[in-house]
């Protein structure tokens, strides 16, 4: 009952946020900030049930280690990575997810005893209730798809990983194991449920090692082939269909070039240490790589992106990031962000022809970007980058 109660007013909630963006009572950033205020209160809530649930059935956070075998109180944080990570989620996008726990100080053996579960298969039980609370359908739908795979090891791994165990996969001895790619996707990483205190603590430590880290030509060379294998496996456009997320100019465009930018200048510039694209590109003049003039095509280009990716959304009531070239499809996304036709052709041109501008410029400065990190390494280090 509880759960469906919370199923109805996220359903409510998404309604109304819809109808104030359709109306352009919100701005596209407005938006943006009350879908992943949403998500957060739904998360909470959903641990707080399951919680409860999984201490009536297998006893309190509490567990006996150790050979003196004393008793020490247990927490489960939960990050958000990718759009909710970066506070910019979308409508019907899913939740990256990645679960830690981590044992605290000795603790006095309190009434109700401990738990009957290893740390690890008590915490693996909570996340795998909250994956299915979430997610499951009922007849008032599903609150959120949920995916993990960003955890270290991704399928591979296991569901929850302990704090000891992240660290070392991310910032020890052992950092080669994390690939470019887990590293990038870091940045956004933002404690967002359970033990927010964890897990503020282990996302300080991981990315005060990412920021400042000059990427080296292998680095680059990584992400760029990871960008390109995004733009032909994932957007697959052609000449009747574009994809403002994944395709060329996209968002991922900007989200790449921003990442990059906070990875080899993060250190030195304060003001780009935010899981924030929107509040990054905000001060990308700030940096060499970009003047005034490119920071606020970049800032404009994603607002227009981000509001086509709501407007995409909203009418197909689905997670769509295609814009397809016939025109009664794109008069209508057209209409809903305001471009108004004439007697003889509706407002889709005007948006293709905007959309096409937009991208062209973005990839324009992707591209600038990557010789401008490129001209910046030590000539040895790129040669051999480039000769590996």
């Amino acid at each position: 009952e509880r759960l469906l109660a919370l199923r109805r007013y996220k359903n409510l909630e998404v309604l109304r946020i819809g109808m104030n963006d359709i109306n352009g009572a919100l701005r596209s950033e407005e938006t943006t900030e009350q879908l992943t205020l949403l998500a957060e209160v739904c998360l909470g809530k959903v641990y707080d049930l399951v919680c409860e649930a999984v201490a009536g059935r297998f006893g309190p956070p509490r567990f006996r280690v150790g050979a003196g075998g004393e008793v020490r109180a247990g927490s489960l944080a939960i990050l958000a990575l990718g759009r909710l990570g970066q506070g910019e989620l979308s409508y019907s996008s899913d939740l990256d997810l990645i679960f830690l726990y981590d044992l605290g100080e000795e603790v006095p053996e309190a009434e109700g005893g401990c738990a009957r579960l290893s740390p690890h298969a008590y915490f693996t039980k909570i996340a795998q209730r909250m994956i299915s609370a979430l997610s499951l359908p009922s007849e008032e739908g599903f609150l959120y798809r949920i995916d993990t795979r960003l955890r270290p090891s991704g399928n591979a791994g296991p569901l929850v990983t302990s704090r000891e165990a992240f660290l070392a996969y991310h910032t020890q001895g052992q950092a080669r194991v994390a690939q470019n790619w887990e590293k990038l996707a870091l940045l956004k990483a933002r404690a967002v449920a359970g033990d927010r205190r964890l897990g503020a603590r282990i996302v300080s430590i991981v990315q005060e090692t990412l920021y400042g880290m000059n990427p080296d030509a292998t680095v680059l060379s990584d992400l760029e082939a990871m960008r390109s294998r995004i733009e032909k496996e994932l957007a697959r456009e052609d000449r009747s269909r574009y994809n403002v997320k994944t395709g060329r100019g996209g968002l991922v465009d900007i989200e790449f070039m921003v990442q990059m930018l906070q990875r080899s200048q993060g250190g030195r510039y304060a003001a780009l240490r935010t899981t924030s694209i929107r509040e990054a590109l905000r001060h990308l003049s700030e940096t060499k790589y970009f003047s005034s003039t490119d920071q606020r095509f970049l800032e404009e280009a994603y607002d227009f992106l981000r509001r086509l990716e709501h407007a995409l959304r909203i009418v197909h009531d689905r997670p769509i990031d295609d814009l397809t070239c016939l025109a009664d499809n794109l008069d209508q996304i057209a209409a809903r962000m305001g471009y108004r036709g004439s007697r003889k052709e509706g407002g889709g041109s005007a948006l293709l022809a905007r959309y096409r501008e937009v991208t062209h410029g973005v990839r324009r400065c992707y591209e600038a970007t990557l010789r401008k990190l490129r001209n910046d390494l030590p000539r040895g280090v790129e040669e051999q980058g480039m000769g590996a």
